[in-house]
């Protein structure tokens, strides 16, 4: 039986919405909440081309 799910692309979506919605509220230092806005769109990019 193999096990196909989730898929990349489900798994970049889910790493993205909870850098998204967990982690980039709580930052404080600007430098850092640059940086995971860049690896957000980074993953959204890669969403959309998988």
């Amino acid at each position: 039986m193999q096990h196909d799910r989730p898929t990349p692309q489900e798994l970049a979506e889910a790493v993205r919405e909870f850098l998204q919605a967990e982690i980039l509220p709580i930052l404080d230092d600007h430098r850092l909440k640059f940086r995971t806005l860049v690896a957000i769109n980074g993953l959204g990019i890669a969403e959309r081309e998988l």
